[in-house]
């Protein structure tokens, strides 16, 4: 790919580009799977306590996850899941079921269903799952408000890094060019037949300034990958989630570089 941009900031509109590329699709893939778990995770608590409710009217736990599933909904991907459990369980049992589900299947959710695997076993009664359901809501509810505390800090980050690009493009514009042009002068002085300077002062001069550029803006790319990672990590455990976050502040950087470029500000 080979755009006029690349022709001012060949290394950083490479980042860029590429890492558009890979984020985007990487991001709507892992939303798809992450929609799913996020579903079966927030109807848990409801589902244990069905399940406790069919055990009080004398059901097994096992028998209690049929007549759920053939009388309630709780999302498109649980029912799946449930109904995909029932027929695995009718074939070939519920330890086998659990043993082959279990690399794809959410820690909490398989801790429930191991439990709820235990307690079909032992013949435990519907007050274990109501404990179980207890403890699953109050997780929820702890992971839900850790979530609605640090998104602030996602569009923190953001504004953040919106600003440091608007002052480089400032800065570049108004600043760096009238440094370049006093360091041309000094040159000129400095090497001028007709007169000379008594001090050496070596600064940045219009020749060095696109250099410069490619590198600061070059460095301002890999902080928008790292701190779009490191956002998502933090705020929903993973990092699949800042993907959407860097993709946002690469193509940010990029607009900037549009503009500056069409404003000549670079």
């Amino acid at each position: 790919i080979y755009v006029p941009l690349m022709l001012k900031f060949q290394g950083v509109v490479s980042l860029a580009l590429g890492t558009l590329a890979f984020t985007i699709p990487a991001y709507l893939e892992f939303r798809r799977h992450a929609r799913a778990i996020d579903e079966c995770i927030e109807n848990l608590p409801v589902f244990i306590r069905d399940i406790a409710d069919e055990v009080k009217r004398g059901n097994s736990p096992i028998q209690a996850i049929s007549l759920i599933h053939e009388t309630r909904s709780y999302g498109t991907y649980f029912d799946r899941l449930l109904r995909l459990l029932i027929n695995k369980i009718n074939l070939q049992g519920v330890r086998k079921t659990l043993e082959d589900l279990k690399p794809y299947l959410p820690r909490q959710l398989f801790f429930c269903l191991d439990v709820i695997s235990d307690a079909d076993e032992l013949g435990a009664r519907a007050e274990v799952f109501d404990v179980l359901a207890d403890i699953m809501h109050d997780w929820l509810n702890s992971i839900n408000e850790f979530r609605g505390r640090i998104r602030i800090g996602k569009y923190t980050s953001l504004l953040a890094m919106l600003c440091a690009i608007g002052m480089v493009v400032f800065l570049f514009g108004n600043i760096v060019s009238l440094i370049a042009r006093a360091g041309d002068m000094i040159r000129n002085i400095s090497t001028s037949p007709y007169g000379s300077m008594p001090i050496v002062i070596d600064i940045a001069t219009t020749d060095l300034v696109p250099v410069l550029k490619n590198y600061i803006f070059l460095a301002m790319g890999v902080t928008c990958i790292v701190l779009g990672l490191v956002g998502g990590k933090v705020s929903s455990f993973r990092f699949g989630d800042g993907f959407k976050e860097t993709a946002i502040m690469m193509a940010l950087l990029l607009v900037a570089l549009t503009v500056g470029t069409m404003l000549g500000l670079l």
